[in-house]
């Protein structure tokens, strides 16, 4: 009923890893993904995140 729209950072938190949205690669934090090269607004990512 409700579409809540998610925001998009190119990544998300499973656990205690960082993962690629776009290849679900693992992420090193602060670093753009190892696999597709995709980058990575950690900034943005780690200020919202903390704010939920």
């Amino acid at each position: 009923m409700f579409n809540k729209k998610r925001k998009s950072y190119g990544i998300k938190k499973i656990e205690d890893k960082y993962v690629c949205e776009e290849c679900q690669a693992e992420v090193p934090m602060h670093q753009d993904c190892p696999a597709c090269k995709k980058h990575i607004d950690w900034d943005r990512f780690l200020t919202e995140s903390k704010l939920r």
